[in-house]
């Protein structure tokens, strides 16, 4: 009975330890601290390319905003300035595209707002549908 309680705490380490490496660059080695990447780099990672829809790009660069720019909500100029640093295309409307994520469920308005500014916040089904490759499939299990 103890090898078998030792074994399963040894696998759950494991697991754990390959979920702090996961999507959003923790590693235990790092003290908890992320690791930097490039706004680029992270939409090749996520498979998001020039033919992903405006909203699915929208909803990546606002994750990315998030997990490694620190931010707990962002603006409309907070995107536009990471599309252009990814040299993606500007969509013609990104409010649009924020308000398409919105009823999906993806992206939630973040009520305290900035200087009168709207700002919005990513939620735990956007993150994961961005985690999951855009793949609602493994988003549902």
């Amino acid at each position: 009975m103890a090898k078998d309680l030792e074994a399963r705490i040894s696998d759950l380490e494991k697991r754990v330890s390959v979920l702090e490496k996961g999507t959003h660059g923790i590693s235990p080695e790092s003290g908890g601290k992320k690791r930097t990447q490039s706004v680029s780099e992270f939409l090749r990672e996520k498979q998001v390319t020039r033919a992903t829809s405006a909203a699915n790009l929208v909803l990546a660069i606002a994750v990315y905003c998030e997990n490694f720019r620190g931010a707990d909500a962002f603006s409309v100029v907070d995107l536009r300035d990471l599309i252009r640093e990814a040299k993606h295309k500007q969509p013609a409307n990104i409010n649009d595209c924020i308000y398409r994520n919105i009823p999906k469920g993806y992206i939630a308005e973040d009520e305290r707002g900035e200087d009168g500014k709207k700002r919005w916040y990513v939620t735990n089904s956007g993150i994961e549908l961005v985690d999951n490759n855009f793949n609602q499939d493994e988003q549902n299990n």
